[in-house]
């Protein structure tokens, strides 16, 4: 076993970018108002589901 530091080949691209260099959207930062609107419309798509649920189990005990 050996102490070496993994080192970089040409596919992998990992540890050839810099850290810095975030490109999936991890770090996006939104205003209030949005974050307000999306987390809105996330509850109401939850309330949703959450009815049909109801609604399946409701019709099938009649």
């Amino acid at each position: 076993m050996t102490n070496e530091e993994p080192r970089a080949t040409d596919d992998d691209t990992q540890l050839n970018d810099p850290a810095g260099d975030d490109t999936e959207g991890h770090s996006l930062m939104i205003d209030p108002t949005t974050a307000r609107q999306l987390a809105r419309a996330k509850e109401q798509d939850v309330d949703r589901a959450a009815r049909d649920r109801q609604r399946q189990k409701e019709a099938r005990n009649r």
